[in-house]
């Protein structure tokens, strides 16, 4: 265990600021083609809890950006450094793929409806 608490190698996911780590989850769900609500199954969350934490409305603490982390990263094939860098990590699109990853989180950035934050 680390001095926080948190067990080693996790306290690297809590380096983002919220609204960076929220915008990647939302980034990668969009990349994987799935609902807040199937995405929110695989985590173990409801589809409102998952919906406040990809809007940055919460603070997600680093244990649980370690479970969303590791969730996505294995629906995307996306390397967890996505989750854990300031910068995006060098990584190689799927054939599938027509975006990029960084085209996909200014997608979810813009994408967000600012009437729904009430």
């Amino acid at each position: 265990m680390s001095k926080k608490g948190i067990p080693r190698g996790m306290e690297r996911f809590g380096t983002l600021p919220k609204e960076e780590f929220a915008a990647r989850c939302r980034a990668a769900r969009g990349y994987a083609d799935m609902t807040i609500g199937e995405v929110g199954d695989l985590m173990g969350v409801s589809r409102q809890a998952l919906s406040r934490r990809e809007k940055g409305w919460v603070e997600v603490q680093v244990g649980d950006r370690f479970i969303m982390a590791k969730v996505l990263c294995e629906i995307t094939g996306w390397p967890e450094e996505v989750f854990t860098q300031n910068e995006w990590p060098e990584m190689d699109a799927p054939v599938e793929a027509e975006v990029e990853p960084e085209e996909l989180l200014s997608v979810a950035e813009e994408g967000l409806d600012d009437s729904a934050q009430a």
